[in-house]
């Protein structure tokens, strides 16, 4: 079994935690990463509506994190209260962790525009500079995860077809002209051509971006329901 490497060096102080009693897992309780080291962890007093989690020493918790790499969790025990930093609850050090969607890509639904251009990246720069304009259309992503997205559009895209999508002015930060290869095609009706895409050759530190928009609207979607 591959060593985990040590909490400390996964979970970066400031993130966003949610915490939920063991026996009473269906309340989601909100709070942040203050510290942590070797020893202990430490976290924000949890709330929930403004109201502070009822903790006791030694009581049970479950404890998880949305990050790049994936949902983080794990089950620790409360160790005590702490006032050295403003009142924060002191967690004891995990012996595993686990994160979720570590080898498949965490989907989300969403909705924003895109445009997009019927051919590769390759054929897209070698079009001659003085030329007209290269001809992108718009559509819609309605769902997104690191490895790809699904698209709503009225053009005539057929499977293992390759396109452009241009993200420079959509919710997705810092992604711009980003290669992906058709994988099917649905066509519910005469107005609407659902297209399902695999990013293609994509750089990590582009998908980085992508998993970060990802994960930051699955805690969006969170607060609305």
């Amino acid at each position: 079994m591959r060593k985990q490497q040590p909490i400390h060096e996964v979970l970066p102080i400031g993130t966003k935690i949610f915490v939920r009693h063991l026996r009473q897992s269906e309340v989601e309780y909100d709070s942040y990463l203050v510290n942590v080291d070797s020893g202990e962890i430490s976290i924000a007093i949890p709330t929930k509506k403004g109201e502070p989690m009822k903790v006791y020493k030694s009581i049970a918790v479950l404890i998880y994190a949305y990050l790049p790499i994936g949902k983080l969790s794990f089950q620790t025990t409360v160790e005590g209260i702490s006032s050295a930093e403003g009142y924060a609850l002191t967690l004891a050090i995990p012996e595993r962790y686990e994160i979720a969607q570590s080898r498949q890509y965490f989907r989300v639904p969403t909705f924003f525009d895109v445009k997009v251009y019927h051919g590769s990246l390759s054929e897209l720069k070698a079009l001659p500079f003085d030329g007209p304009e290269p001809l992108f259309e718009q559509a819609t992503v309605d769902n997104i995860s690191g490895g790809g997205c699904r698209i709503a559009t009225n053009m005539l895209i057929h499977q293992r077809d390759f396109v452009v999508l241009d993200f420079e002015n959509s919710v997705v930060e810092n992604v711009h002209m980003l290669e992906a290869l058709v994988i099917k095609v649905t066509v519910p009706d005469k107005q609407r051509r659902f297209v399902n895409l695999r990013f293609e050759n994509i750089e990590e530190s582009v998908r980085t971006n992508i998993i970060r928009y990802v994960f930051r609207r699955e805690l969006e979607l969170r607060q609305l329901r």
